[in-house]
């Protein structure tokens, strides 16, 4: 499954340029028009991630996970609404296959508390979908921390 479509990664090429990121496969990459296949298209960003020097996660589950905490990041620090980051992390628990360390993800997205599974109000269920982003964000380092400790 992928979460972004072909012109979000044509998209996103434009941006990085627009930044001042620049290699040949970026170049390309924002470039690239109708019609676009996945093939050219993820070629094209594999290549331009290794052009700028970026390590891409090693397999789907890990850039899904690592996509997660960025978007809870954002939750945190407002550049994503509440709702549109939770309903973001719900769409990846759902193609990680229901994996248990997200499944508050899936109450939340429906408005409910996922610990005793009331509905929320508004301002009650932004302040859980907040809680839960700092959580998840918490989790991640203490995971980074034991690997660490080994």
């Amino acid at each position: 499954m992928h979460l972004a479509t072909l012109d979000d990664v044509v998209a996103w090429a434009m941006e990085m340029l627009e930044e001042g990121y620049d290699t040949e496969s970026l170049g390309i990459l924002a470039g690239l028009t109708e019609p676009l296949s996945w093939q050219e298209v993820e070629s094209y960003l594999n290549k331009a991630i290794g052009e700028l020097g970026w390590d891409m996660p090693p397999d789907e589950e890990s850039c899904l996970r690592a996509y997660a905490l960025d978007v809870a990041r954002a939750i945190i620090e407002g550049t994503v609404s509440t709702r549109e980051g939770c309903a973001e992390i719900y769409r990846i628990w759902l193609a990680l296959d229901y994996p248990n360390d997200l499944l508050a993800w899936s109450f939340l997205d429906e408005g409910l508390n996922p610990e005793k599974y009331e509905e929320l109000t508004d301002t009650q269920l932004d302040a859980a979908i907040i809680k839960y982003a700092h959580s998840m964000i918490h989790r991640d380092r203490q995971d980074v921390q034991d690997i660490g400790d080994k």
